[in-house]
C-alpha cells in the first residue's frame, strides 16, 4: 500500500476486500488517506468477480490493477499514464517485472504489439497484474469482464484483437518469495491454457486475427 501512496500521480486506490479474516481492513483504515476507497464484502466471491467489481467502481481515466502482495516501483502510475497519453492508439500498457525473493531477476517480455498477440495465440500472457494499466473507456465500451470460472481475463481476447497493445520498458516490482513465485507462475500458465480452451471456441475469429498480427510482425521485421 505504501508503494502506491508514494506514487507521484493523481490517483485513487480502491481496496476490494474479499471478506478477508485478517487485519487487512483495520490496517488500511489506519492509514487515514482520503485517496483510499474501501469496498469490503461479507462473503468471498473470488478474485475474478472482485476484479469485475473494481472495473465498475473505478472513476479515473485509467485503471491499474495490483494484488495485495505486489509492489509498485516509484513513478509507475505517472510513467504509464504519460505513455498512454502520448500513444492514443494503445489501450493497455504493461512492463517488464522485477522478481525478488531468494534471487532477483527481471522478465524479458516482448515489447511490440504483433509479438504479444502472436505469442498469446500460442498460450503465453505478457500482461501481468502488477504492471498493467488499461483505458477505462475501453473497459466500459466493450464490457470487459473476467470469466468467473477463470482467474484470467477472458475478454482480454478483445484487448488483443481490437487494439494496439504495448509493453513499456519500465521496470516494475512483483514481490514474492521464490517458492511462492514458482507456484504463482505455474498457476498463471494453467489459467492461460484453461482460457484458451474455453474462450477460443467462443471467439474463433481471434485465432485468425492473432495469426494476422503475428505475420505482420514477421513481415515488418523482415523489411527492417
Amino acid at each position: 500500500m505504501k508503494s502506491l501512496l508514494n506514487q507521484d500521480a493523481d490517483f485513487e486506490i480502491l481496496v476490494l476486500d474479499d471478506a478477508s479474516t485478517d487485519d487487512t481492513l483495520s490496517l488500511v483504515r489506519s492509514l487515514n488517506d482520503e485517496r483510499i476507497r474501501i469496498f469490503p464484502l461479507e462473503h468471498n466471491q473470488g478474485r475474478p468477480a472482485n476484479a469485475n467489481r473494481g472495473f465498475d467502481l473505478c472513476r479515473g481515466e485509467y485503471i491499474a490493477r495490483i494484488d495485495h502482495d505486489d509492489l509498485a516501483e516509484p513513478g509507475r502510475l505517472r510513467k504509464q499514464a504519460d505513455f498512454l497519453d502520448a500513444n492514443p492508439d494503445v489501450t493497455v500498457v504493461g512492463s517488464q517485472i522485477r522478481l525478488f525473493g531468494d534471487e532477483e531477476s527481471i522478465t524479458d517480455f516482448p515489447l511490440d504489439d504483433a509479438t504479444i498477440k502472436g505469442r498469446f495465440l500460442l498460450g503465453a500472457a505478457y500482461l501481468a497484474n502488477p504492471s498493467t494499466m488499461f483505458r477505462r473507456a475501453f473497459i466500459q465500451k466493450h464490457a470487459i469482464r473476467y470469466d468467473p470460472n477463470l482467474d484470467i481475463v477472458d475478454a482480454l481476447i478483445k484487448l488483443h484483437r481490437s487494439v494496439g497493445v504495448a509493453i513499456s520498458d519500465i521496470d516494475m516490482t512483483w514481490g514474492a518469495s521464490r517458492v511462492e513465485l514458482e507456484g504463482r507462475l505455474l498457476g498463471m500458465l494453467n489459467e492461460v491454457v484453461k482460457a484458451r480452451e474455453q474462450v477460443y471456441p467462443r471467439s474463433p475469429e481471434h485465432i485468425a486475427l492473432c495469426t494476422e498480427a503475428l505475420w505482420k510482425g514477421v513481415r515488418s521485421n523482415n523489411a527492417a
